[in-house]
């Protein structure tokens, strides 16, 4: 008893410490290298800011954020109780960071499992959701694995009136947070029907009530985000994607084991790192997948199966994309290595040999040390990209961006990066926020005043003189257009301020 004692104790410990650690490389950082987090920094300052009579936000940009879904972080960022919009961002994803290992953590609890497994979810925590900047699924992925805590692994799933209302709360929440993931959820319920000797009926009964707030909300907003929308059909696009493209490209989901670390390093070197956590996942739950099966082990693992199912059929069937919304199937992945992390703590005995605990402790380690690297790297390059740096020389000056260098260690972590213009000095600055068709922030200004954001410049060098008028342009990788002169350098970035005019003569 006193041996299982200090286990529990070292386990703790340990825990606590990897968690520690993550806090602290988050708390610490100044910018964090996720890709798309730049833009939803600048839709909360517009959203915390428009309207003040300090700056002109208002005259270029508009929100709607009442009832939509997938705004969490823009509603959390505007909180009183954080003194600015990075404050609470920082505070965002400190919490993400401890809900990650936590919700593992209390999912093999709930099962009986071994809660050394948790020690794996620390793989993780910067998952392909989170080094793309995506903070509405970041945070959604721990409540997802909350919610099979509370509905899916518990045997008497939504049974009964208070499990409904839960379930019912619990799915709302999800809406703000990720509809993608509120739905996904209803998809587990499903799966969890199926795979239970329970009366059909009943249990149908209970998710179809617990689910009605959610489709109401959901519907609601669908019907008025379509009113004027005169692209192709939700319907029409997934008939014509299943039948002409979905064969065509499943290849490409053979990414799908190395999407959550490959930013780490570019190239193969990213793919190899990535590879080897997924393989520090994966082994041990195949291992203990062929493992006979003593005690409860068997039936608690299967109450992770839909959980493994639903997270597999979403990585394999969902689309890449839909009309003006973007990457899907991707997102998924990480559900899937939890789901597998879960499963194999679920199978496994009481007790794991020293030498196991030992190398889930390294990898984690590991993975921290590489982690942390890449933000000391990413900072120490983007040193004197601050404040001072994109301050304009007077009120209501608007900026555009050409990053034609976007790329760090490969991944293009800076094609969003005109858009902290918006957060430090609420300005208006050229960003893909206006253009996103599920986005809470719309364009007030035409497009002559605000001209729409080229973030793929770089890439596809096709800037056409459309930032000719505005007043300054942030450049990282090329020459300035005519008619711009350097304002001031921090590193590869350049700020340029549009020419004076030339004086007429004198007669």
């Amino acid at each position: 008893m006193a041996a299982i004692g200090r286990e529990k104790r070292l386990f703790g410990a340990l825990f606590a410490g990897l968690v520690a650690l993550h806090l602290a490389l988050i708390l610490s950082a100044r910018l964090y290298p996720f890709t798309d987090l730049p833009d939803h920094l600048a839709a909360a300052t517009i959203a915390r800011h428009a309207g003040e009579p300090s700056n002109h936000l208002a005259e270029y940009y508009r929100v709607d954020a009442f009832l939509k879904p997938n705004t969490a972080h823009l509603i959390f960022c505007n909180l009183a109780i954080f003194p600015s919009v990075e404050f609470a961002n920082r505070a965002y994803f400190a919490l993400y960071v401890i809900a990650l290992p936590v919700s593992v953590l209390l999912a093999l609890r709930k099962l009986g499992g071994n809660p050394r497994f948790a020690l794996l979810s620390f793989l993780l925590v910067y998952n392909y959701n989170v080094s793309w900047g995506f903070a509405g699924f970041a945070l959604a992925i721990p409540l997802v694995i909350l919610f099979c805590r509370f509905f899916v692994f518990d045997e008497r799933g939504v049974a009964g009136v208070s499990r409904v209302v839960w379930a019912a709360l619990f799915l709302v929440l999800l809406y703000f947070v990720h509809l993608l993931a509120a739905m996904f959820c209803l998809l587990l319920l499903l799966l969890d029907l199926v795979s239970r000797p329970r009366s059909v009926a009943r249990a149908l009964g209970g998710i179809a009530a617990a689910s009605l707030p959610l489709v109401v909300l959901a519907a609601a907003w669908w019907r008025s985000e379509t009113r004027d929308y005169a692209g192709p059909g939700l319907l029409r696009f997934l008939s014509d994607y299943y039948r002409h493209a979905f064969a065509r490209t499943f290849v490409e989901r053979r990414w799908i084991p190395i999407l959550d670390n490959f930013h780490l390093f570019a190239g193969a070197a990213g793919y190899a790192v990535a590879g080897l956590f997924s393989l520090g996942i994966v082994l041990p739950a195949v291992v203990l997948s062929f493992a006979r099966r003593a005690g409860g082990r068997g039936a608690r693992s299967a109450a992770v199966l839909p959980l493994l199912l639903g997270a597999l059929l979403s990585c394999l069937f969902l689309p890449n994309e839909i009309p003006q919304q973007s990457v899907l199937y991707q997102r998924f992945s990480a559900l899937l290595f939890l789901a597998l992390i879960i499963y194999g703590g679920a199978r496994a005995p009481e007790r794991l040999r020293p030498s196991v605990v030992a190398a889930f402790v390294a990898l984690a380690l590991f993975h921290y040390a590489l982690w942390a690297n890449y933000f000391f790297d990413f900072n120490r390059e983007n040193a004197g990209f601050d404040r001072a740096f994109l301050r304009p020389a007077g009120d209501g000056k608007r900026l555009a961006g050409l990053v034609y260098d976007y790329t760090f260690r490969g991944g293009p972590v800076y094609i969003h990066f005109p858009s902290y213009y918006v957060v430090w000095e609420k300005g208006a600055a050229t960003t893909k926020i206006t253009d996103y068709r599920f986005g809470p922030v719309r364009r007030r200004a035409s497009a002559n005043d605000l001209p729409g954001y080229l973030e793929w410049v770089g890439k596809r060098n096709n800037y056409d003189g459309r930032y000719r008028d505005m007043d300054y342009l942030l450049i990282r990788g090329a020459a300035p257009p005519g008619g711009f002169e350097v304002a001031r350098t921090a590193g590869r970035w350049s700020l340029y301020e549009r020419a004076a005019a030339p004086r007429p003569e004198n007669d």
